[in-house]
């Protein structure tokens, strides 16, 4: 089994094409296309106004030019590498299988503005993200072959029980006869980033403590209330000074200021979530004054059993360090990776058996299972040196699977297979001997 008359659709930072792993022995390329998001001169794909489309035969002619002049331009590049690194894993995990690669555009500067991201993060818009998905999908129909597409970006934004636009769309992708969708967990199991609280009758309030550990333009964090609770917040800041927010029952953000810091925190508040049905307030900080900031958490009604989350942004969406005093390492997969018919993919270190600790972990906030599989993701060898996280697990997992598309349906054992047979074969049978297999050929 080699993934042989499968595809492997990527969605990532672009791929230094010419490497050898993305060639054939008869050096042509592994790729059947590639879609550059970010450039605008060439052709684009059906159905999408935007962005280039590089064929097999185009990579082909450019790579026979090259090597007869290394001066002939690259077609496209990788400057992260991180798509590079990944397309490699899932090359070599399955040799035979043909390569889709999106290489996705930066967010827009009015998003970046929004949500506080820094200018040298690496951030990416959900719209861009379902286009891609539609790509790589209408490929897979046009050339009527089985598809596993691979997603390795994630966000702590979301209600980390697959009822995003996005995690919608792949639930629709999953329930198509031949495509397979695998997804890494994330590594933000270890950054106390995800603050998890319970309200009683006896205890109707909770104190949740942060710290901003530096100065920084901002940070966004999401509050996610139980159904049918409706929630108070009184927000004291480092210096002593205190709001308070009232559940307003009203659409229209809220703003607030203080004497003494230089804070600004706008409120947006929504009593039902469209997609999920939950309670949810986004906390907009604006230049937040470092030290510990607290904020007390109460419910407007007798409660039973009423629980609320919390989260703050990525890692690599912080400016400095933002933690919570006492967080939760539990529900820290990153979304999409709470799709319930998708492969979610966690790594664990395959020299020591040991559990990777920054991967993220289930359960979601329903209770729904996640992850799905642990696969190799600690220095795992690629073509640019090694690498280490859930996007090298998932890369392993997308070629593992690439392998049982073949034997189910090029095949024949099951022609019907689509990513819910694909999860249920990996979790029924023990993957442990493949992924050790294929880490150890990479």
């Amino acid at each position: 089994l080699t993934g042989n008359g499968i595809l492997i659709g990527l969605i990532d930072t672009g791929i230094r094409y010419t490497f050898p792993d993305f060639l054939k022995e008869d050096g042509t390329t592994k790729l059947h296309s590639v879609w550059d998001q970010t450039q605008q001169s060439g052709q684009t794909p059906i159905g999408l106004p935007y962005g280039t489309v590089f064929s097999k035969e185009e990579i082909n002619e450019n790579l026979r030019q090259r090597e007869n002049a290394q001066s002939v331009p690259l077609l496209l590049t990788d400057e992260n590498g991180h798509g590079t690194k990944v397309a490699s894993v899932a090359s070599k995990a399955a040799p035979s299988a043909e390569l889709i690669m999106v290489k996705c555009r930066q967010a827009k500067s009015y998003l970046r503005t929004y949500y506080r991201i820094p200018e040298a993060a690496d951030a990416y818009d959900e719209s861009d993200i379902v286009a891609a998905l539609k790509y790589i999908h209408d490929i897979s129909q046009q050339e009527n072959k089985p598809v596993v597409i691979g997603i390795t970006m994630g966000t702590n934004m979301g209600d980390h029980t697959g009822n995003s636009f996005l995690n919608i769309y792949l639930n629709t992708l999953t329930q198509e006869r031949h495509h397979c969708i695998v997804i890494g967990g994330g590594n933000e199991g270890n950054a106390a980033h995800h603050y998890h609280g319970e309200l009683t009758r006896q205890q109707p309030s909770q104190n949740v403590e942060i710290r901003v550990g530096g100065e920084m333009g901002g940070f966004v964090m999401d509050f996610w209330g139980g159904v049918p609770y409706i929630y108070t917040v009184t927000i004291r800041s480092p210096g002593g000074e205190s709001i308070q927010w009232v559940n307003p029952q009203l659409r229209k953000p809220q703003e607030f200021t203080f004497i003494f810091e230089r804070t600004r925190i706008i409120v947006e508040y929504l009593v039902v979530e469209q997609n999920s049905g939950a309670e949810l307030v986004r906390f907009r900080m604006e230049r937040p004054t470092p030290g510990i900031w607290t904020i007390s958490v109460r419910t407007e009604v007798d409660v039973v059993n009423g629980s609320f989350d919390m989260w703050l942004p990525n890692t690599q969406f912080l400016e400095s360090e933002v933690i919570f005093l006492e967080p939760t390492p539990y529900t820290t997969i990153t979304e999409p990776g709470y799709v319930h018919r998708s492969i979610t993919a966690t790594a664990y270190n395959d020299a020591n058996r040991s559990f990777y600790a920054n991967s993220g972990r289930g359960y979601a906030r329903d209770g729904y299972v996640k992850p799905d599989i642990a696969a190799p993701g600690v220095n795992v060898s690629t073509i640019m040196g090694s690498m280490t996280g859930t996007s090298m697990a998932a890369a392993i997992t997308a070629g593992g699977v690439a392998q049982i598309m073949q034997w189910a349906v090029v095949d024949g054992n099951n022609v019907l297979a689509d990513s819910f047979t694909m999860r249920n074969y990996v979790k029924k049978y023990n993957m442990t001997y493949i992924t050790d297999k294929m880490c150890k050929t990479i």
